[in-house]
């Protein structure tokens, strides 16, 4: 019944499980040392990346001051950690299953590789937390609570495999063809524990970011209406002459200053805040007091509509917040393409493993032991775009109080030389001076 599944292209549990636990020997010598060298020199590139970011947020103020530098900075940990182990590459394979080295290899990326999917994620969350919620997405809290979350929660299965492979013989940790992590024979578990739980994690990123897409679309639309009116209003002036009643218990000092001022009203102090319904109430107001028995006469009014200035600079803070929020937006998203490269590739090696019986795809696998190791690098690359204008300002800040240093120790030398040269002429002239009194002295009578 087996042979027939097999023939059939059906592959049962008990076969997978009953796979070939060698899957690294399948590949010829030279396919293995191909694996080997890419495995490190992405592993190279990612730890490049690591020091790149930490240095740079490390000497440099101006780089600290960015929400998203501080979360990359965070998930850099997780990936020079997942490198310590990638960087190993096949070497754990050759000690075998059992060796400390296989083990170690296997638990650090067991724990950290998948980091890199819960920092996407925190990211969407911050975002989705500045447009739907009040809370403070600086706080120190937060990001030791992503912290928490994207190192705590995936120690767990790693370190219980760990655990059970060391005390228990289960031997959960072993060959994965490209390096040390859960073995062939254990391939429900490479699903159930790591795979799936990703792209779990991936799913809800790719649904906040659509949510929030879809928020701010529809927030910049309302807006865009708003300033379009906002804009017809201002542009809209109304001067209007007409003659109606006007109070005489008016204040004397008013009309006195209007006839100083070639018959032009002073101007009002105040802008009421309602002076729109206002100027709209006036025609009530009239009436009311000609029914109180205020004595009016007529008089020409002269009125002047026209639209009071907006705060300029709460919307010029406003949109600088926009722009920030925006910009971190970007940032989140080219995180979250970079984590699409990564995983979807691996994810591809692992379901053919999975689904191909006794056989090992070497081109999958090559293009596996490539991606996976890359995540650092990418995140690097996007720190370092992101970050170009202030890394530029840095840059030309260094040169000027390089070249500037040179110049202060020559214009230093050149004061002393002229001091020097002063005195020497100073002491010259005495010199010449008391050698013509003496002569003097000498040819007097």
């Amino acid at each position: 019944m087996a042979a027939l599944g097999a023939r059939n292209g059906i592959v049962s549990l008990p076969q997978l499980q009953a796979r070939d636990t060698t899957a690294w020997h399948m590949l010829s010598p030279h396919e293995q040392t191909v694996l080997e060298a890419i495995e490190r020199t992405m592993s190279v590139l990612s730890i490049l990346g690591f020091l790149a970011i930490f240095s740079t947020y490390m000497m440099f103020r101006s780089f600290r001051r960015k929400l998203f530098n501080k979360f990359m900075f965070c998930a850099s940990f997780g990936n020079v950690g997942t490198n310590l182990g990638t960087i190993i590459a096949t070497s754990g394979i050759r000690k075998g299953a059992g060796s400390p080295g296989c083990r170690m290899q296997a638990f650090m990326i067991d724990w950290l590789m998948p980091g890199d999917a819960l920092w996407a994620m925190c990211m969407a969350l911050t975002i989705f937390f500045q447009f739907h919620t009040s809370i403070n997405i600086e706080s120190p809290k937060l990001a030791l609570t992503y912290a928490f979350v994207c190192y705590c929660i995936p120690l767990v299965p790693a370190l219980t495999f760990l655990i059970m492979d060391v005390t228990r013989g289960k031997a959960y940790y072993g060959d994965a063809t490209i390096w040390c992590w859960i073995g062939h024979n254990h391939n429900s578990l490479r699903i159930s524990s790591f795979y799936g739980p990703v792209w779990g994690v991936i799913i809800i990123t790719m649904f906040l970011y659509a949510y929030t897409a879809s928020t701010i679309m529809g927030r910049s639309g309302r807006r865009l209406d708003k300033t379009v009116k906002l804009s017809a209003l201002q542009k809209h002036t109304q001067i209007s002459q007409t003659s109606e009643p006007r109070d005489s218990a008016l204040d004397g000092s008013s009309i006195a200053n209007a006839d100083g001022n070639g018959g032009i009203p002073a101007p009002v102090p105040k802008t009421p805040s309602n002076w729109f319904m206002k100027l709209l109430s006036t025609q009530n107001t009239l009436p009311c007091r000609k029914i109180c028995g205020i004595a009016t006469r007529p008089a020409t009014v002269t009125t002047v509509v026209s639209t009071p200035p907006t705060g300029v600079p709460y919307t010029q803070q406003k949109s600088r917040t926009n722009h920030g929020v925006r910009r971190y937006a970007l940032v989140a998203f080219m995180i979250f393409i970079a984590l699409l490269v990564v995983w979807v590739p691996a994810t591809v090696n692992r379901v053919w493993g999975l689904v191909s019986l006794n056989h090992t795809n070497f081109a999958i696998n090559a293009v596996s032991a490539a991606v996976l190791p890359l995540q650092g690098f990418l995140n690097g690359c996007v720190y370092l775009f992101f970050s170009r204008v202030e890394l530029a300002a840095e840059w030309a800040r260094w040169r000027e109080s390089w070249t500037a240093r040179p110049k202060s120790t020559n214009a230093h030398a050149e004061a002393s030389n002229k001091n020097v040269n002063a005195e020497a002429v100073q002491a010259l002239r005495s010199a010449r001076t008391r050698s013509s009194d003496a002569e003097d002295g000498s040819g007097a009578p």
